[in-house]
């Protein structure tokens, strides 16, 4: 079907409004975030919606305003529409630097952080990530089981602390009341990294968190204590407590290479075990995991380097 120059302009002209506007729109929501962020105002994902609809409605309005008197003084040619045009051709690679900054920005945030923990805690094909030792585990002939299994009950297999902290974690950052404060050794770390300047977006805040989480890392990697060990010697049937109460329900393994958490049944036949866990309030103080850390130092860990929010990350900064 043939178009109409009539209806080509048309389609141009909405074309071209819709361009700008949706780029004013990620300009304006990206600063508005920044902006809030740094007087210490964490907007939820629905109040930047609200806030942007009206920003939109506005502009919207402004633009056909425009469009209207630049008709009401020559019509809407061709010509009249080149400077519309022009206008969003020279902003493209802008307004692509905007769009990445927002999603950057989106997939930083506190929302996205707590989902991310929480798949990682729950999604049954990531469980087989949590897989551990324990010297004191049941043995059985060609190998050890998946998880580490009550040497009196073979069919009950536990998950390692720091899942368990993990969920601390999580239950924390919902209610936004951490356990622990960000440790010395991090505050120094953060020190260390260059300024957060008003001018800089969300790609240029991510560089230096990016840096943060680097040095942090490294430095849970060297304490490097000596584990406890004793796990089920130190933990007894009465510190277990079921994982289904955080939707872990036995482990079918989705890797190849990895076995399915089973026992022998009675009748021989393989069945799956029970995952159960140590809740972090029944882990002494001092008792050093398998990676060589305590339970605060993998509170700290979870809570400040590999969960940190960039919108939090830039309010502590700001008040070293």
């Amino acid at each position: 079907m043939k178009i109409t120059e009539a209806k080509l302009k048309q389609i141009i002209l909405e074309e071209v409004i819709d361009r700008v506007i949706n780029y004013e729109v990620q300009k304006f929501r990206l600063a508005l975030r920044e902006g809030c962020a740094r007087k210490g105002i964490l907007l939820t994902e629905a109040q930047e919606d609200d806030v942007s609809r009206e920003y939109e409605r506005a502009k919207r309005t402004a633009w056909l305003k425009k469009v209207r008197n630049a008709a009401l003084a020559g019509g809407v040619t061709m010509a009249s529409l080149a400077p519309f045009a022009h206008e969003v051709e020279v902003e493209k690679p802008a307004q692509a630097q905007a769009l990445k900054a927002s999603n950057i920005e989106k997939a930083t945030n506190k929302d996205s952080k707590m989902e991310k923990l929480e798949d990682r805690l729950s999604n049954k094909d990531d469980i087989g990530s949590w897989i551990w030792q324990a010297e004191d585990s049941m043995s059985r002939e060609g190998g050890r089981y998946t998880f580490p299994t009550d040497p009196d009950n073979e069919q009950v297999a536990l998950m390692p602390i720091e899942w368990s902290v993990g969920w601390d974690v999580l239950n924390d950052m919902e209610n936004n009341a951490p356990a622990y404060p960000m440790p010395q050794e991090l505050l120094q770390i953060l020190a260390a990294q260059p300024e957060i300047t008003p001018e800089m977006d969300a790609r240029d805040i991510q560089k230096i968190q990016n840096s943060f989480t680097k040095e942090a890392l490294s430095y849970y990697k060297s304490i490097g204590s000596t584990p406890t060990g004793d796990f089920f010697t130190v933990f007894t049937p009465d510190k277990y407590e079921d994982a289904g109460v955080h939707g872990v329900h036995g482990y079918i393994s989705v890797s190849q290479g990895q076995p399915s958490a089973t026992f022998t049944g009675a009748d021989g036949s393989q069945q799956l075990q029970d995952i159960q866990y140590i809740p972090s309030s029944d882990v002494p103080d001092g008792y050093v995991m398998g990676n060589g850390l305590n339970k605060q130092q993998q509170y700290e860990k979870f809570k400040y380097v590999e969960y940190l929010p960039m919108e939090e990350f830039v309010q502590m900064k700001k008040n070293l």
